[in-house]
């Protein structure tokens, strides 16, 4: 009867979506944020960014709804090389769940790309960029509490939709992510 109820929990609980995955903080259990990704194994899983600044980009999230957001202070991501790169690529997933929030995200050709994924981005700050969310594929991220500032192109969306949640862009649209 004990497994029985123990299995009827676990089945309960796999359905409702709450059983939790593993949290990781940078840069105690990984050294970097790419690592703390990598280590993610399953969607649900956290990665808490101590406060301060990080020279890092390209980090990959793919087929991963997990959080990415801040512990302790501001986390601020600059490009290591200014106007190159991607900082972020969110990547092949399915459903919603996945979330980046409450980071500041400098200098980089592309601050956040969106490619066939539906991440919520909340409270995230796109500074002098060439471009600050680019939406690609079958895509339609939210973007909340957010400010795209001094990017050449604040938001582009070249297929797919992206919702705007007392969100701002510094510049306008570019012509191809005008709302239809």
């Amino acid at each position: 009867m004990h497994k029985m109820l123990i299995v009827a929990t676990l089945f309960t609980l796999s359905i409702s979506g709450r059983i939790e995955g593993k949290t990781w903080n940078v840069p105690a259990d990984a050294p970097t944020i790419q690592a703390a990704v990598d280590s993610c194994a399953a969607s649900g899983d956290a990665i808490y960014i101590v406060g301060g600044v990080y020279h890092e980009g390209s980090i990959l999230v793919n087929g991963k709804n997990i959080s990415i957001n801040q512990s302790g202070g501001q986390v601020t991501i600059i490009a290591p090389s200014a106007g190159i790169g991607t900082c972020f690529t969110i990547r092949n997933t399915s459903g919603t769940g996945g979330l980046i929030m409450s980071l500041v995200i400098r200098g980089f050709g592309t601050a956040i790309s969106v490619e066939n994924a539906s991440q919520t981005i909340q409270a995230v700050s796109l500074k002098a960029c060439n471009q600050g969310l680019v939406v690609s594929g079958a895509s339609s991220p939210q973007f909340t509490y957010s400010i795209v500032d001094s990017c050449g192109t604040g938001i582009e969306v070249q297929a797919g939709s992206v919702t705007l949640h007392r969100s701002r862009p510094s510049r306008p649209l570019s012509a191809r992510s005008r709302p239809s």
